[in-house]
């Protein structure tokens, strides 16, 4: 089959108006579907209030990106998928075995030949954790009939279901929290926005979800094994695949929640704080020697020095002002040591929870995330003040999922802010980490509240009783 001389590159991404009608259609059959599922399944599960809602937060999240990029920023990122992966859908059209054989994975020179004037050229040809995108969006772009925005919005529905899994694992453990873990995981900006389109970030999150689920289910409440065996293993190598250093934090910290899941069953006080940091250590080695045995496929993040360098290049790379911008920051001067690269610990860590401040943020979208920053570090203080330090360590290691989250979080802060340089690409980049930050803070707030509200019954109690 022959296709047109058609230049791909240059093509409108905007729906013409067989597409509006197409996503009109499409829109309303997502509707419909998710109507069912939650009038199904909201008798046995209440969480599913925010099925609807969670589900169309993605798919606004996933139009709200293409028009950005479509006005503001131009052929790059989500938009450089999908017409790489339109591409793709081409060679299917003219030549199907070297369409199959690009989507098996394989990136030799006489597997991307298939690629002509006719089909257009991909971009990420020594890329292919981004030709993995690449590979997946081809499916939708095909559902999509070749429009970016349909192809965005199935796109967008279908990786939903990674993080409705991360909800229900979420509202499991915290049954009473459903409305503040439904902002953290569906609503929050930064989230909705990074991580609704055809990007790495929605994949990655989305497949991390999956896999915490799957954890969870398999390990800790040991059902539907063979299920949730399947669904750990495949999420577990989509995030290899795309984004490794996610792995890197994500098996040891699935570890550290086994131990202190297994700690919370420990009643006394005296005997939990002696376990502690032996139990931590070993299912924290556990974790590691498991991560160590995909260390052909990490690549540079297999091996210590190998990160070390992966962070000193990516952050040389984002001070690009070209490419990026020239809305950087500084952490100093690298060496290549690993003293040298963990004394930038505090400046990274800051970096990924709080930047960029207010006063750094030179364009609407980093004001809008810096804003954002603000408000997470407003609920930092907010927690201190009503809790007191003290007594929000006790809670936090009382709490597993809150320790897991936390120290996901600080880990992902120090692994993007220390190889990141520029506001722009941080703000993307940290999006990973957002639900699960969002997640303990919004919990430690509701049971610090709760702790307030006991403390408050029991002196009107006590006074009642005095006054008797």
């Amino acid at each position: 089959m022959q296709l047109l001389n058609i230049n791909i590159w240059t093509k409108s991404p905007l729906p013409g108006l067989l597409d509006l009608v197409i996503i009109g259609v499409y829109l309303i059959l997502i509707f419909f579907w998710a109507r069912i599922i939650t009038q199904k399944r909201i008798d046995e599960n209440p969480a599913y209030e925010f099925f609807q809602m969670g589900l169309f937060a993605k798919i606004f999240g996933a139009i709200a990106l293409g028009i950005v990029y479509t006005f503001f920023y131009g052929v790059q990122d989500t938009l450089g998928f999908y017409i790489s992966s339109e591409a793709l859908v081409n060679v299917l059209f003219e030549n199907p075995g070297g369409y199959f054989r690009l989507m098996m994975g394989d990136m030799s020179p006489e597997a991307f030949s298939a690629f002509n004037y006719r089909t257009g050229y991909p971009w990420y040809r020594n890329d292919p954790s981004g030709f993995f995108v690449v590979r997946i969006t081809s499916i939708f772009t095909i559902l999509g009939f070749k429009n970016y925005f349909t192809t965005s919005i199935l796109f967008s529905c279908f990786f939903f279901k990674g993080f409705w899994k991360l909800y229900l694992m979420i509202t499991d453990i915290f049954p009473n929290y459903r409305k503040e873990f439904a902002f953290a995981v569906f609503f929050f900006p930064s989230v909705m926005f990074w991580s609704s389109g055809i990007l790495k970030d929605t994949v990655t999150l989305s497949m991390t979800g999956w896999f915490l689920y799957s954890f969870y289910w398999l390990v800790l409440k040991r059902k539907n094994t063979i299920k949730n065996l399947f669904w750990l293993l495949i999420s577990g190598f989509c995030v290899l695949a795309i984004k490794p250093y996610v792995l890197v934090a994500l098996i040891p910290g699935a570890f550290i929640y086994l131990a202190w899941n297994y700690l919370g069953k420990v009643n006394n006080v005296l005997l939990r704080i002696f376990l502690a940091p032996a139990l931590t250590m070993i299912f924290l080695i556990s974790g590691l020697f498991l991560l160590s045995l995909f260390k052909p496929a990490l690549g540079d993040y297999g091996t210590i020095d190998g990160i070390i360098q992966k962070a000193i290049i990516t952050y040389e790379d984002h001070t690009r002002a070209v490419q990026y911008g020239e809305n950087f920051y500084s952490l100093g001067k690298f060496d290549g040591t690993l003293e040298n690269f963990l004394s930038k610990a505090p400046g990274a860590i800051t970096a990924g929870l709080f930047r960029p401040f207010i006063w750094e943020a030179k364009n609407p979208f980093v004001l809008l995330a810096a804003l954002e920053n603000l408000g997470l570090f407003f609920l930092i203080c907010l927690i201190l003040w009503r809790t007191g330090l003290v007594k929000t360590i006790e809670i936090s290691f009382n709490t597993p999922l809150i320790v897991f989250s936390l120290s996901f979080a600080l880990f992902f802060a120090f692994a993007v802010g220390v190889s990141t340089a520029n506001f722009g690409a941080l703000v993307r980049l940290k999006t990973p980490m957002l639900p699960f930050l969002a997640t303990a803070l919004l919990a430690l707030y509701r049971r610090s509240a709760e702790i307030k509200n006991e403390k408050e019954n029991n002196n009107a109690r006590a006074l009642v009783m005095k006054n008797v």
